[in-house]
């Protein structure tokens, strides 16, 4: 590591670039400039006490990966679990027939039909894969497949 010292010169102002410096008697240093910026000692080590040693930085790095990963598995697991009870909630229904009529939509069709264990999103969610309805309005008269409710 280079450091750069600059004397107080007997001839006047030591300079470095448009840094000047006013002379000292006892000759010694007003400016030490190291390689690498502010707060780093003769050995390069930092005084600031800013930086993390390796191993914590190790160990953060780590914890932080092990917790991303209990994320990602939890998520996965309450999926799964949305997905049985959407299953289970859904195993015994038998299907029905539903005219559109004018003004309706899919959230109001599900939010009249009470199926035991699923919300209306529930049931919105099985009206549109039973009937292939894309992303196109409901039309008056069209007929629709519904879970008939208990």
């Amino acid at each position: 590591m280079e450091t750069a010292k600059i004397y107080a010169g007997q001839a006047g102002y030591g300079c470095e670039g448009s840094l000047a410096l006013k002379p000292q008697a006892n000759g010694r240093p007003r400016l030490v400039v190291h390689e690498g910026g502010r707060g780093v000692d003769e050995r390069g080590r930092s005084t600031t006490g800013h930086g993390l040693p390796l191993m914590a930085s190790v160990s953060f790095f780590a914890v932080a990966v092990a917790v991303g990963m209990l994320l990602f598995v939890g998520g996965v697991l309450v999926q799964e679990r949305r997905q049985a009870a959407f299953e289970s909630a859904f195993a015994d229904v038998s299907p029905a027939s539903v005219t559109v009529q004018e003004g309706d939509s899919v959230w109001g069709i599900a939010s009249r039909i009470d199926v035991d264990g699923a919300d209306t999103a529930a049931v919105s969610r099985w009206i549109d894969a039973h009937n292939d309805l894309g992303a196109g309005p409901l039309q008056p008269g069209q007929s629709l497949v519904v879970p008939q409710g208990r």
